[in-house]
């Protein structure tokens, strides 16, 4: 196991000697060297997990997504691609983009794709890329897509994540708003949901999966969360109650004599969140998904609420380990 930085994270190095004992950690530099510390006659297994998560829509930020996250990955394949057995990637189930309906595992069959943002474009641009080179230079590829990540369900401590995005950015932004005195109209699609997968179920699905011949699986729960419901409870958690929803089947619905809350989230946090708010309703197939490790059981709406609660209680403050 290799692990992008000057030393191992400190969960494990305070808990699991054995563990500790498995790992080398590499500075940036010395990563890109594979032939001082692997052997082209082992069998080696790359898992490449990291990359810039940043939903903008604004075109000035395309290169640099595209350089993070297509360009990066380019030269961690050519630099291993002789070492290595099998390239797992870690890209987004919502690479695919606003499709809507039943989505499948197979993102690369001739469905047309519908971006909604330079990040999902990125990881699909990946995605296909790697499938080339797969055809090219006979190395296996494996494409897992976890979909929005959410604290622990089972592990401990329970509801722990060590970043926390999407869904928690909407908890923090009313958790430390200026203009607590203001109301604010949301825009929503009221049909649609966003899929939350608890990331402890994530890694036992990466863990379990990276050995078998799957080529390409979504990591996802089997039902959405409502968005209505689920951002109810969200903004209830952090004691923020004066908001309404405002049904938004398609885009073309604007907020008129906006207060100071209202601009400053759509300035904002909602001009990222947005695209995910409208979109067109959809459900993934998780048929393939389940029969590796059988989907948690849980209220969705209840996960939020604690979710939320653990992220205040720690001041929505991300962690390193």
């Amino acid at each position: 196991m290799t692990v992008l930085s000057n030393e191992a994270p400190r969960s494990i190095s305070k808990n699991s000697n054995s563990i500790l004992e498995k790992i080398k950690a590499f500075n940036s530099v010395d990563f890109f060297k594979p032939s001082s510390f692997l052997l082209k006659k082992q069998t080696n297994f790359f898992i490449h997990s990291a990359s810039y998560v940043n939903l903008t829509t604004d075109s000035s930020q395309k290169s640099l997504i595209f350089k993070e996250n297509l360009e990066f990955t380019i030269k961690i394949f050519n630099t291993f691609s002789s070492y290595i057995d099998k390239f797992s990637y870690i890209s987004t189930a919502f690479c695919i983009g606003n499709i809507g309906g039943l989505i499948d595992n197979n993102y690369h069959n001739k469905i047309k794709s519908l971006y909604r943002n330079f990040y999902e474009e990125s990881k699909h641009a990946t995605e296909k890329f790697l499938l080339e080179e797969e055809k090219q230079k006979g190395i296996p590829v494996q494409i897992l897509r976890p979909s929005v990540l959410g604290g622990n369900i089972n592990s401990k401590p329970k509801y722990f994540i060590s970043k926390y995005m999407v869904y928690y950015l909407l908890g923090k932004f009313f958790y430390k708003n200026p203009f607590n005195n203001n109301s604010i109209r949301i825009i929503a699609n009221f049909d649609t949901g966003l899929n939350i997968i608890p990331v402890d179920y994530t890694a036992k699905v990466i863990s379990k999966t990276y050995l078998k011949e799957i080529k390409q699986l979504n990591i996802v729960h089997s039902k959405s969360t409502n968005l209505k419901s689920g951002m109810s409870r969200a903004l209830e958690t952090v004691n923020f109650n004066d908001f309404t929803f405002v049904n938004a089947p398609n885009d073309n619905i604007i907020i008129n004599d906006k207060n100071k809350l209202e601009k400053f989230y759509y300035s904002s946090i909602g001009l990222h969140l947005n695209p995910y708010l409208i979109s067109k309703p959809y459900e993934f197939n998780t048929k393939l998904l389940e029969s590796i490790i059988p989907m948690p059981k849980y209220n969705l709406e209840d996960y939020i609420e604690h979710t939320i609660e653990y992220a205040k209680k720690e001041g929505f403050r991300n962690k390193r380990w």
